[in-house]
Protein backbone atom coordinates (compact mmCIF):
# COMPACT_ATOMS: atom_id res chain seq x y z
CA UNK A 1 0.00 0.00 0.00
CA UNK A 2 1.15 3.44 -0.70
CA UNK A 3 1.79 5.95 2.07
CA UNK A 4 -1.07 8.01 0.88
CA UNK A 5 -3.77 5.37 1.01
CA UNK A 6 -6.36 5.70 3.82
CA UNK A 7 -6.54 3.07 6.55
CA UNK A 8 -9.61 1.01 6.04
CA UNK A 9 -12.20 1.04 8.86
CA UNK A 10 -12.69 -2.23 10.69
CA UNK A 11 -16.04 -3.58 10.16
CA UNK A 12 -18.27 -4.11 13.13
CA UNK A 13 -20.94 -6.58 12.95
CA UNK A 14 -24.38 -5.40 13.83
CA UNK A 15 -24.81 -7.98 16.58
CA UNK A 16 -21.68 -6.98 18.41
CA UNK A 17 -22.18 -3.22 18.58
CA UNK A 18 -20.43 -1.50 21.58
CA UNK A 19 -21.27 1.80 23.14
CA UNK A 20 -18.90 4.60 22.60
CA UNK A 21 -16.23 5.13 25.25
CA UNK A 22 -17.48 7.42 27.95
CA UNK A 23 -15.81 10.76 28.50
CA UNK A 24 -14.34 11.83 31.84
CA UNK A 25 -16.57 14.97 31.73
CA UNK A 26 -19.95 13.24 31.50
CA UNK A 27 -22.80 14.73 33.74
CA UNK A 28 -23.79 13.29 37.23
CA UNK A 29 -27.12 11.69 38.09
CA UNK A 30 -29.56 14.57 38.77
CA UNK A 31 -31.54 12.47 41.28
CA UNK A 32 -28.53 12.30 43.65
CA UNK A 33 -28.17 16.13 43.75
CA UNK A 34 -31.80 16.58 44.69
CA UNK A 35 -31.41 14.18 47.68
CA UNK A 36 -28.43 16.08 49.11
CA UNK A 37 -30.26 19.40 48.86
CA UNK A 38 -33.24 17.95 50.74
CA UNK A 39 -30.96 16.84 53.59
CA UNK A 40 -29.52 20.36 53.85
CA UNK A 41 -33.02 21.81 53.97
CA UNK A 42 -34.04 19.41 56.76
CA UNK A 43 -30.91 20.21 58.78
CA UNK A 44 -31.51 23.92 58.36
CA UNK A 45 -35.16 23.62 59.41
CA UNK A 46 -34.21 21.57 62.47
CA UNK A 47 -31.63 24.21 63.40
CA UNK A 48 -34.20 26.99 62.95
CA UNK A 49 -36.73 25.15 65.10
CA UNK A 50 -34.07 24.65 67.79
CA UNK A 51 -33.18 28.35 67.74
CA UNK A 52 -36.85 29.32 67.92
CA UNK A 53 -37.42 26.95 70.86
CA UNK A 54 -34.37 28.28 72.69
CA UNK A 55 -35.51 31.87 72.07
CA UNK A 56 -39.01 31.08 73.31
CA UNK A 57 -37.53 29.45 76.40
CA UNK A 58 -35.40 32.51 77.11
CA UNK A 59 -38.39 34.81 76.66
CA UNK A 60 -40.57 32.72 78.98
CA UNK A 61 -37.71 32.48 81.50
CA UNK A 62 -37.24 36.24 81.37
CA UNK A 63 -40.95 36.83 81.89
CA UNK A 64 -40.91 34.48 84.86
CA UNK A 65 -37.89 36.29 86.28
CA UNK A 66 -39.61 39.67 85.84
CA UNK A 67 -42.77 38.33 87.45
CA UNK A 68 -40.69 37.01 90.35
CA UNK A 69 -38.93 40.36 90.80
CA UNK A 70 -42.27 42.17 90.69
CA UNK A 71 -43.75 39.82 93.29
CA UNK A 72 -40.70 40.14 95.56
CA UNK A 73 -40.80 43.90 95.10
CA UNK A 74 -44.42 43.95 96.23
CA UNK A 75 -43.52 41.87 99.29
CA UNK A 76 -40.65 44.23 100.08
CA UNK A 77 -42.97 47.26 99.76
CA UNK A 78 -45.58 45.70 102.04
CA UNK A 79 -42.93 44.73 104.59
CA UNK A 80 -41.41 48.22 104.57
CA UNK A 81 -44.79 49.87 105.19
CA UNK A 82 -45.73 47.34 107.87
CA UNK A 83 -42.37 47.87 109.56
CA UNK A 84 -42.87 51.62 109.53
CA UNK A 85 -46.30 51.35 111.15
CA UNK A 86 -45.05 48.84 113.71
CA UNK A 87 -42.14 51.08 114.71
CA UNK A 88 -44.36 54.15 115.04
CA UNK A 89 -46.85 52.20 117.13
CA UNK A 90 -44.37 50.47 119.42
CA UNK A 91 -41.88 53.24 120.19
CA UNK A 92 -42.28 54.59 123.71
CA UNK A 93 -39.60 56.25 125.76
CA UNK A 94 -36.13 57.55 125.01
CA UNK A 95 -34.49 58.62 121.79
CA UNK A 96 -35.63 56.50 118.82
CA UNK A 97 -32.99 53.89 117.99
CA UNK A 98 -32.48 51.75 114.86
CA UNK A 99 -34.36 48.45 114.93
CA UNK A 100 -34.38 45.28 112.81
CA UNK A 101 -37.01 42.55 112.66
CA UNK A 102 -38.71 40.14 110.25
CA UNK A 103 -42.20 40.49 108.76
CA UNK A 104 -43.73 37.87 106.47
CA UNK A 105 -40.38 36.39 105.54
CA UNK A 106 -38.91 39.80 104.68
CA UNK A 107 -36.13 41.56 106.58
CA UNK A 108 -37.01 45.04 107.81
CA UNK A 109 -34.59 47.75 109.01
CA UNK A 110 -35.94 50.96 110.58
CA UNK A 111 -33.99 54.03 111.59
CA UNK A 112 -34.79 57.66 112.37
CA UNK A 113 -33.11 61.01 111.93
CA UNK A 114 -34.03 64.26 113.61
CA UNK A 115 -34.61 66.93 110.98
CA UNK A 116 -35.64 69.85 113.20
CA UNK A 117 -36.93 70.91 116.59
CA UNK A 118 -40.57 71.79 117.13
CA UNK A 119 -41.12 74.26 119.94
CA UNK A 120 -39.30 73.81 123.23
CA UNK A 121 -40.15 70.18 123.85
CA UNK A 122 -40.70 68.27 120.62
CA UNK A 123 -38.67 67.12 117.62
CA UNK A 124 -39.56 66.22 114.02
CA UNK A 125 -37.97 62.98 112.84
CA UNK A 126 -37.80 61.26 109.48
CA UNK A 127 -38.60 57.58 110.09
CA UNK A 128 -37.24 55.33 107.33
CA UNK A 129 -38.20 51.65 106.94
CA UNK A 130 -36.42 49.37 104.46
CA UNK A 131 -37.99 46.08 103.39
CA UNK A 132 -35.68 43.48 101.85
CA UNK A 133 -36.70 40.18 100.17
CA UNK A 134 -33.95 37.77 99.11
CA UNK A 135 -34.49 35.30 96.24
CA UNK A 136 -32.51 32.11 97.03
CA UNK A 137 -31.47 31.97 93.38
CA UNK A 138 -30.01 35.50 93.49
CA UNK A 139 -28.58 36.24 96.92
CA UNK A 140 -26.57 39.17 95.58
CA UNK A 141 -29.58 41.06 94.19
CA UNK A 142 -32.43 41.25 96.76
CA UNK A 143 -35.60 43.22 96.13
CA UNK A 144 -35.46 46.38 98.28
CA UNK A 145 -38.16 48.99 98.91
CA UNK A 146 -38.09 51.90 101.34
CA UNK A 147 -41.06 53.53 103.07
CA UNK A 148 -40.57 56.83 104.90
CA UNK A 149 -42.63 59.21 106.96
CA UNK A 150 -42.20 62.30 109.11
CA UNK A 151 -43.26 61.99 112.73
CA UNK A 152 -43.36 64.28 115.74
CA UNK A 153 -41.43 62.99 118.75
CA UNK A 154 -43.45 64.27 121.68
CA UNK A 155 -41.36 64.67 124.83
CA UNK A 156 -42.87 64.91 127.33
CA UNK A 157 -46.03 63.48 125.71
CA UNK A 158 -48.17 66.45 126.70
CA UNK A 159 -48.17 70.20 126.99
CA UNK A 160 -49.49 71.80 130.14
CA UNK A 161 -49.98 75.40 131.06
CA UNK A 162 -49.81 74.95 134.82
CA UNK A 163 -47.47 73.36 137.33
CA UNK A 164 -50.32 71.25 138.75
CA UNK A 165 -53.19 70.23 136.53
CA UNK A 166 -56.26 68.64 138.11
CA UNK A 167 -59.76 67.74 136.98
CA UNK A 168 -61.04 68.81 140.42
CA UNK A 169 -60.73 72.04 142.40
CA UNK A 170 -57.44 72.73 144.24
CA UNK A 171 -57.05 74.89 147.32
CA UNK A 172 -53.60 75.94 148.56
CA UNK A 173 -53.26 76.74 152.28
CA UNK A 174 -51.06 76.34 155.31
CA UNK A 175 -47.34 76.25 154.51
CA UNK A 176 -47.67 74.47 151.19
CA UNK A 177 -45.43 75.91 148.43
CA UNK A 178 -46.82 75.86 144.87
CA UNK A 179 -44.15 77.63 142.81
CA UNK A 180 -44.55 77.92 139.03
CA UNK A 181 -41.22 79.70 138.53
CA UNK A 182 -38.69 77.56 136.68
CA UNK A 183 -36.15 76.17 139.13
CA UNK A 184 -33.78 75.22 136.28
CA UNK A 185 -30.95 77.54 135.34
CA UNK A 186 -31.35 79.14 131.94
CA UNK A 187 -29.65 77.01 129.29
CA UNK A 188 -29.28 73.96 131.55
CA UNK A 189 -31.43 72.05 129.05
CA UNK A 190 -33.19 73.00 125.82
CA UNK A 191 -36.54 74.03 127.38
CA UNK A 192 -34.88 75.93 130.25
CA UNK A 193 -35.55 79.54 129.25
CA UNK A 194 -36.53 80.91 132.64
CA UNK A 195 -40.26 80.65 131.91
CA UNK A 196 -42.88 80.30 134.60
CA UNK A 197 -46.23 78.54 134.86
CA UNK A 198 -49.39 79.27 136.83
CA UNK A 199 -49.60 77.21 139.99
CA UNK A 200 -52.76 75.30 139.12
CA UNK A 201 -54.88 74.59 136.10
CA UNK A 202 -57.46 72.14 134.80
CA UNK A 203 -56.81 69.00 132.82
CA UNK A 204 -58.66 70.70 130.00
CA UNK A 205 -55.32 72.40 129.43
CA UNK A 206 -53.67 69.02 129.00
CA UNK A 207 -52.66 68.08 125.47
CA UNK A 208 -51.83 64.39 125.60
CA UNK A 209 -52.92 60.91 124.58
CA UNK A 210 -55.94 59.61 126.47
CA UNK A 211 -55.37 58.29 129.98
CA UNK A 212 -56.04 54.78 128.66
CA UNK A 213 -52.85 55.10 126.59
CA UNK A 214 -50.73 55.21 129.75
CA UNK A 215 -52.70 52.58 131.69
CA UNK A 216 -52.86 50.04 128.85
CA UNK A 217 -50.81 46.96 129.89
CA UNK A 218 -49.71 46.62 126.28
CA UNK A 219 -47.69 49.83 126.68
CA UNK A 220 -44.14 48.83 127.58
CA UNK A 221 -42.52 50.96 130.30
CA UNK A 222 -39.13 50.71 131.99
CA UNK A 223 -40.53 49.36 135.24
CA UNK A 224 -43.80 47.96 136.59
CA UNK A 225 -44.63 48.31 140.29
CA UNK A 226 -45.43 46.33 142.41
CA UNK A 227 -44.87 43.40 140.01
CA UNK A 228 -41.14 44.16 139.75
CA UNK A 229 -40.56 45.85 143.10
CA UNK A 230 -39.38 49.42 143.44
CA UNK A 231 -36.58 50.20 140.94
CA UNK A 232 -33.04 51.36 141.66
CA UNK A 233 -32.53 54.86 140.26
CA UNK A 234 -28.91 55.93 139.70
CA UNK A 235 -28.29 59.70 139.69
CA UNK A 236 -29.30 61.26 136.39
CA UNK A 237 -31.32 58.21 135.35
CA UNK A 238 -34.94 58.97 134.42
CA UNK A 239 -37.24 55.97 133.97
CA UNK A 240 -40.87 55.48 133.00
CA UNK A 241 -42.45 53.74 136.01
CA UNK A 242 -46.05 52.56 136.13
CA UNK A 243 -47.78 51.77 139.41
CA UNK A 244 -50.81 49.51 139.13
CA UNK A 245 -53.40 50.59 141.70
CA UNK A 246 -52.96 53.07 144.56
CA UNK A 247 -49.54 54.39 145.55
CA UNK A 248 -48.19 55.76 148.84
CA UNK A 249 -45.40 58.13 147.87
CA UNK A 250 -43.17 58.02 150.94
CA UNK A 251 -39.50 58.79 151.54
CA UNK A 252 -38.38 55.24 150.67
CA UNK A 253 -39.84 55.65 147.19
CA UNK A 254 -38.16 58.91 146.33
CA UNK A 255 -36.50 59.19 142.95
CA UNK A 256 -36.86 60.65 139.50
CA UNK A 257 -38.54 59.88 136.22
CA UNK A 258 -41.97 59.65 134.66
CA UNK A 259 -44.33 58.21 137.30
CA UNK A 260 -47.71 56.81 136.21
CA UNK A 261 -50.14 55.87 138.99
CA UNK A 262 -53.23 54.15 137.65
CA UNK A 263 -55.10 54.52 140.98
CA UNK A 264 -54.85 57.13 143.71
CA UNK A 265 -51.59 58.74 144.84
CA UNK A 266 -51.05 59.91 148.41
CA UNK A 267 -48.00 61.87 149.53
CA UNK A 268 -45.99 61.12 152.67
CA UNK A 269 -43.40 63.10 154.59
CA UNK A 270 -39.95 63.60 152.99
CA UNK A 271 -40.96 62.15 149.61
CA UNK A 272 -38.68 63.70 146.95
CA UNK A 273 -39.32 63.43 143.21
CA UNK A 274 -37.70 64.96 140.13
CA UNK A 275 -39.74 64.67 136.97
CA UNK A 276 -43.39 64.14 136.08
CA UNK A 277 -46.25 62.53 138.00
CA UNK A 278 -49.49 61.41 136.30
CA UNK A 279 -52.21 59.91 138.48
CA UNK A 280 -55.78 58.76 138.06
CA UNK A 281 -56.66 60.50 141.35
CA UNK A 282 -54.96 62.28 144.24
CA UNK A 283 -55.76 62.16 147.93
CA UNK A 284 -58.03 64.95 149.12
CA UNK A 285 -55.66 66.35 151.77
CA UNK A 286 -51.88 66.68 151.36
CA UNK A 287 -50.09 67.12 154.70
CA UNK A 288 -46.53 65.90 154.07
CA UNK A 289 -43.70 67.86 155.76
CA UNK A 290 -40.50 67.82 153.72
CA UNK A 291 -42.25 66.47 150.62
CA UNK A 292 -40.94 68.13 147.44
CA UNK A 293 -41.81 67.46 143.79
CA UNK A 294 -39.83 69.34 141.15
CA UNK A 295 -41.24 69.04 137.66
CA UNK A 296 -44.93 68.71 136.75
CA UNK A 297 -47.95 67.10 138.44
CA UNK A 298 -51.14 66.03 136.60
CA UNK A 299 -53.92 64.31 138.59
CA UNK A 300 -57.57 63.38 138.24
CA UNK A 301 -57.03 61.80 134.83
CA UNK A 302 -59.70 59.16 135.41
CA UNK A 303 -62.21 62.01 135.78
CA UNK A 304 -63.12 61.22 139.40
CA UNK A 305 -61.04 63.73 141.33
CA UNK A 306 -62.45 65.07 144.65
CA UNK A 307 -61.46 68.56 145.87
CA UNK A 308 -57.81 68.80 146.94
CA UNK A 309 -56.47 70.68 149.97
CA UNK A 310 -52.72 71.33 149.82
CA UNK A 311 -51.51 72.03 153.38
CA UNK A 312 -47.86 70.98 153.84
CA UNK A 313 -45.14 70.19 151.30
CA UNK A 314 -44.16 71.70 147.95
CA UNK A 315 -44.66 71.39 144.19
CA UNK A 316 -42.17 73.40 142.13
CA UNK A 317 -41.83 73.71 138.36
CA UNK A 318 -38.52 72.46 136.93
CA UNK A 319 -38.32 72.41 133.13
CA UNK A 320 -35.21 70.22 132.92
CA UNK A 321 -36.57 67.51 135.23
CA UNK A 322 -39.84 67.58 133.30
CA UNK A 323 -37.99 67.42 130.00
CA UNK A 324 -35.73 64.50 130.97
CA UNK A 325 -38.61 62.57 132.51
CA UNK A 326 -40.74 63.27 129.46
CA UNK A 327 -38.06 61.74 127.24
CA UNK A 328 -38.54 58.49 129.15
CA UNK A 329 -42.18 58.54 128.05
CA UNK A 330 -41.85 60.12 124.61
CA UNK A 331 -43.66 58.68 121.61
CA UNK A 332 -43.81 59.23 117.86
CA UNK A 333 -46.90 60.83 116.36
CA UNK A 334 -47.08 60.51 112.53
CA UNK A 335 -47.52 63.80 110.69
CA UNK A 336 -50.36 63.80 108.15
CA UNK A 337 -49.64 63.62 104.40
CA UNK A 338 -45.95 62.90 104.95
CA UNK A 339 -45.60 59.27 103.74
CA UNK A 340 -43.72 58.25 100.64
CA UNK A 341 -42.26 55.11 99.03
CA UNK A 342 -38.77 54.93 97.52
CA UNK A 343 -37.77 52.37 94.89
Amino acid sequence: MGGGDPVPERAVSPGNSMPPASSSHSSRDPGGDRGGFAVLIVVFLLFAVGVAAATAHQIVQGQLELAGYSYDGGRASAAAEAGLNRYLGEHFGGTPEPEAFSIGGADVFVDTRRVQYSGLWNEIHRVRSEGRVVDPRHFDSPSVRTSSRYALLRQPPFHVEALMASSGPVNVGGSFVLDGNDQASGGACRPAVGASLPGTGGVGELEAPPWSFFTDPALTVDHEYPAQGWPIMPPGNYQAIRVSGDFNANAARSGRGFLIVTGEISFGAAFLWEGVILAGRMEGIVNAPGMDVQGLVVVGLDGDQPPIQLSTGSFRYHSCHAYEAGRAASYLSPLPSSWWLDY
